[in-house]
């Protein structure tokens, strides 16, 4: 009788514990090598360890360190993408170094913008504001600041609000509407003034003709007269309003004094960061000795 032939391509079945057995000695062996290597070689990688730990502890204390505050602002003339350009040419100055051309656009120092890192705007989504395609204004934004001194963030806040609030032209642009804002709100005093004498003439009249019959003409309709009235006040409320609040082109939200807060890597990080580089440098010169010639 003819044996059945076996198929020597059939998939022979997988013995899980055999598998899992070959994988934690192969484990095993790794880990005893790592370590083994780390023991022939601990002089060099100790001496690594130590002078990455050195070599940012120097770092560390040569690095200026670095600050951080933001200013909460609303603008209320020109578009965000505006505000955005112009931050960014400010933005410029300062990351380039350009500190004497910086001191003429802040009309301060060269002293005290020195300590200017960078200067970025964004929104209240965190986009910056050189991407906001947004033509709306009135809108509220923020100012990020780097600086290495933080005890010049208050004096740096000004000089950023100055600059906007004497731009000669958004100046004259306030102006202008000031100046054409005025006479209608004198115009509109002059109103409420006349219709206030009216009523007062009214109610003497109503305080003297209690219980006979009344009627009144075209001429004087006291309904229309407080109509007029409110409307009046409704609109000075308005000029007023944008006298109080729009007046400059930039606002500042937040009253408060700007915080700076630290942005810099501290000592324990510095120091590892450079250690774990030296460390690694090591073990390749290590990895490389080894190699078999």
């Amino acid at each position: 009788m003819q044996e059945p032939i076996k198929d020597a391509n059939r998939t022979q079945p997988v013995n899980f514990a055999e598998l899992l057995e070959v994988i934690f000695w192969g484990m095993l062996r790794a880990v005893r090598g790592f370590f083994s290597f780390l023991w022939r070689n601990k002089i060099l990688l100790t001496g690594c360890l130590v002078a990455g730990g050195i070599i940012g502890f120097t770092m560390w204390e040569i690095t200026p360190t670095s600050y951080k505050f933001n200013m909460v602002l609303r603008h209320t003339e020109l578009k965000s993408m505006t505000i955005g350009h112009m931050l960014d040419n400010l933005d410029g100055l300062a990351r380039t170094g350009s500190y004497s051309e910086l001191s003429k656009t802040l009309k301060s120092g060269e002293g005290v913008v020195s300590h200017i890192g960078s200067i970025r705007g964004k929104n209240l989504m965190g986009e910056k504001l050189i991407s906001d395609t947004s033509k709306l204004t009135d809108e509220p934004f923020i100012i990020e600041v780097s600086l290495s001194d933080k005890t010049k963030s208050d004096t740096i806040e000004h000089l950023i609000l100055k600059y906007f609030n004497e731009n000669e032209y958004l100046n004259k642009l306030k102006n202008d509407r000031a100046t054409l804002i005025m006479p209608n709100l004198e115009f509109i005093n002059s109103e409420l003034q006349r219709l206030d004498s009216l009523k007062q003439v009214y109610n003497r009249f109503l305080s003297y003709s209690k219980g006979s019959p009344m009627f009144y003409n075209n001429a004087f309709n006291p309904a229309e007269i407080y109509s007029r009235s409110a409307e009046y006040y409704g609109q000075k409320n308005g000029f007023e309003e944008w006298l109080a609040q729009n007046r400059l082109p930039v606002v500042s939200i937040d009253g408060s004094e700007p915080f700076a807060t630290p942005q810099s890597r501290g000592l324990f990080t510095t120091m590892a960061i450079y250690a774990f580089i030296f460390f690694f440098i090591g073990s390749v010169l290590a990895g490389i000795k080894e190699i078999p010639r």
